[in-house]
């Protein structure tokens, strides 16, 4: 079932992608921000980074308070190991959706590629605070912790 989807992307992506000569303008603007992160999650779904990344890039453009895209933004960034630009884009995510407990864990991944271990700690126990119940954010608190070298709170986390 994905690759229908997988082939609207490419062909919106191409639509996108096409010279100023052979598209107009005024087809190339009717493309709605919603369509084209619903052509970023095809390509994300089959692991194509860049060509995700570029048309999230320019889904933001289009609306640039939206939170969602943003965080997949920084999703794709993080998979092709830039750290700095997905936290950017999970700072945004989180900031037009500050409760996506979510995009707070992700902050705090890019924080530990980072090596920001204090701040990742910050993200990861906000993460907790936002849903209680995320465990992968406990363990990662946990993580985090453990780097600080800080075992007693690292054991805390992990109980929760």
């Amino acid at each position: 079932m994905k690759r229908p989807m997988f082939w609207i992307a490419c062909t919106l992506a191409g639509a996108l992608l096409l010279s100023p000569v052979s598209a107009p303008a005024a087809d190339v603007a009717e493309v709605q921000s919603s369509d084209l992160y619903n052509a970023a999650l095809a390509f994300i779904d089959a692991a194509r980074w860049p060509e995700a990344i570029d048309i999230l890039k320019l889904a933001v453009k289009g609306s640039p308070k939206d939170a969602d895209a943003h965080f997949q933004l920084g999703y794709a960034y993080f998979q092709l190991e830039r750290p700095l630009d997905a936290l950017n884009e999970f700072l945004l995510s989180s900031k037009f959706k500050p409760a996506d407990a979510e995009a707070m864990r992700w902050q705090g991944l890019a924080r530990l590629a980072l090596e920001d271990y204090e701040r990742a700690v910050e993200a990861f126990g906000q993460a907790v605070r936002i849903n209680p119940l995320d465990v992968e954010a406990r363990v990662l608190l946990g993580t985090a912790h453990t780097y600080l070298g800080d075992y007693q709170k690292a054991a805390d986390a992990y109980r929760g």
